[in-house]
């Protein structure tokens, strides 16, 4: 099996096809020139994808284990915190956040 070049594969078809120039030959032709061109962009990435997953699976999985064998009093803290504010909220009632204004006129 040969590797070839988008310009070789181009020079191939147009051989194949010849001086076919119906519907489906040019539907042809625009397909794999769009593949080609789609290949050729997605392999210019040269981010290795695998290497990335791995650290930041990793990392997550580091975070998840420290969380339990941290100290968990700032957990406490930041839990209490929200409390408060579910607190304040359920503590509000219709005649705390409106008044009535009296016009002098």
């Amino acid at each position: 099996m040969s590797i070839l070049s988008k310009e070789q594969i181009l020079a191939k078809l147009k051989e194949r096809i010849g001086e076919d120039t119906s519907d489906e030959a040019l539907q042809f032709i625009e397909d794999v020139s769009d593949t080609v061109n789609d290949y050729e962009s997605r392999t210019k990435d040269k981010t290795d994808w695998e290497q990335k997953y791995k650290e930041n699976d990793e990392n997550w999985r580091k975070k998840y284990k420290e969380r339990f064998f941290n100290n968990s009093s700032k957990e406490d803290e930041e839990d209490d915190s929200s409390d408060d504010d579910d607190d304040k909220i359920n503590k509000l009632t219709y005649d705390n956040l409106f008044k009535e204004e009296k016009n002098n006129g």
